[in-house]
């Protein structure tokens, strides 16, 4: 509190530092020193009320520097002129990241001899590890320690750098470069868009009329931080299989991946197909099945390759190919399954999680007025 009264001396809202200098100046080097080690007080359960109290004095102090706002303003108000996120929700996030960095700590750490067996890593558990506490002892017990196997427990690794699949070589772009192909659409060119639909009505009729050709329509939708994935296979004139999947705090891009996966292994695995027509909205998610890069969808990406790389060693004569269909022009075979990706994510409940982030939604919306662009 001291330091951040002390900054008055380097200016006020007629001389001294601009506003962005300011508040450079608050969070690099006042911020990380009043939340320094704030995970040994800031966990689940708790009593945080008077630490918290101290903070948001500190950040309103700054805030009116920063700004030079009359005292009587509101706290919320100049937080979002300066451009400051509300002090409890930086310390969740703050909170957020270090657990999940726990999950990349050596095997020998310290911190692992406390965890529970399945993020361990094989260490020897410690006397106070939670492994080796009485049930009822662990459901009294509230410390940063259990907050850490709750977010772990919620966390799958997302990379695989050094999976075969992705070696020189070994890619599906190394091995069969002519198996796969994307039709795409320039979606800013309406004559382009009516051009490409009368295709896709073209490709629908014709996957009815072949019985080699499976013509897969994948879409995704989310509401409430719920997300739902879904993909029908088609073949002749009749839909064969219909997949549907919900799951949380997950990524749209991810979602629509999802969704793809699920259609392109219900697909491969009916006999008598060699060619598979893949319809979605989400063409920038089908690209990152080719994509060997280190992406956050590297698991997804592994999983279709190995699939596909099956598919294609079967026959020579097997295929695939991507159709990108603009959800806005709402072609009716794609538009039907997509409807329910989007109107079952309104019957999700909402959960304390959520009205969190809406609050920092209707913060950052703030920061547009004027004041704000410094």
């Amino acid at each position: 509190m001291s330091t951040v009264k002390s900054m008055r001396m380097l200016g006020n809202s007629n001389r001294g530092l601009s506003p962005s200098q300011k508040r450079l100046l608050y969070r690099t080097c006042i911020l990380p020193i009043a939340t320094y080690s704030f995970q040994l007080w800031y966990f689940k359960g708790a009593p945080v009320h008077y630490s918290l109290k101290d903070l948001r004095k500190m950040q309103r102090r700054a805030a009116l520097w920063i700004t030079g706002a009359f005292r009587t303003s509101p706290t919320w108000g100049i937080e979002a002129i300066a451009g400051l996120i509300p002090i409890h929700l930086h310390l969740n996030k703050l909170g957020g990241r270090h657990n999940l960095r726990t999950a990349s700590l050596p095997r020998q750490h310290a911190i692992r001899t406390l965890l529970d067996p399945q993020h361990s890593k094989s260490a020897s558990p410690h006397r106070m590890a939670t492994s080796q506490l009485t049930p009822k002892q662990n459901i009294r017990l509230k410390s940063p320690i259990v907050d850490i196997n709750y977010r772990l427990n919620e966390t799958l690794p997302a990379f695989d750098n050094l999976n075969g699949e992705l070696r020189p070589g070994q890619r599906l772009v190394d091995l069969f470069p002519d198996r796969f192909s994307f039709i795409t659409v320039k979606r800013s060119d309406p004559i382009a868009r009516v051009a490409h639909l009368r295709k896709l009505d073209e490709v629908y009729c014709m996957s009815q009329n072949e019985e080699n050709t499976a013509l897969v329509i994948a879409d995704a939708g989310g509401k409430n931080n719920i997300a739902t994935s879904v993909a029908h296979v088609h073949r002749g004139h009749s839909i064969t299989k219909r997949t549907l999947h919900q799951a949380m705090n997950v990524l749209p891009t991810e979602a629509e991946l999802f969704s793809i996966r699920c259609g392109i292994n219900q697909a491969i695995s009916t006999p008598g197909v060699n060619r598979v027509i893949i319809i979605t909205d989400a063409i920038h998610a089908a690209e990152k099945i080719f994509d060997t890069s280190c992406h956050p969808l590297q698991l997804h990406t592994i999983a279709i390759s190995r699939e596909l790389k099956c598919f294609f060693q079967e026959n020579p004569a097997n295929h695939i190919e991507f159709w990108d269909c603009p959800s806005k022009d709402k072609w009716p075979p794609h538009h039907a399954p997509s409807t329910p990706a989007k109107c079952l994510g309104i019957l999700a409940e909402r959960t304390s999680a959520i009205h969190i982030l809406g609050h920092g939604k209707c913060i950052s919306r703030l920061l547009t007025i004027r004041g704000s662009n410094f």
